[in-house]
């Protein structure tokens, strides 16, 4: 690969600070390929520059994945809404905090 298939222009000539400011607006603007410049800066001859690499990684690290579906949403509330134990019923543990209430039974789970 080489410098002149890059997002930023005169690549080979730019400092590494000068090159960490435009990955940041490239990366405001969404229009860049990050991983290929990551290719290119880890494959030069001089060896990488790591603040260049570390910029390159925290934007790939945030940028959304296109081709990865989202990850499914997690509900983090035991089965039966508030309040519910997670415990399986007819338990000690699910009896023992278990109360019905509106319904007509009596507090503990017990019906008369």
């Amino acid at each position: 690969m080489s410098a002149e298939h890059l997002a930023i222009s005169n690549y080979d000539n730019l400092s590494a600070s000068e090159i960490v400011s435009k990955i940041k607006i490239l990366n405001d603007s969404g229009s860049a390929d990050f991983s290929a410049m990551l290719d290119y800066e880890n494959s030069r001859e001089d060896g990488p520059r790591s603040s260049v690499v570390d910029a390159l990684n925290k934007v790939l690290d945030v940028q959304p994945k296109t081709d990865e579906p989202a990850p499914p949403a997690t509900d983090k509330m035991a089965p039966g809404g508030p309040g519910a134990t997670s415990a399986p019923a007819g338990t000690a543990e699910a009896s023992s905090t278990a109360t019905t209430t509106g319904t007509g039974g009596a507090p503990g789970g017990k019906n008369p």
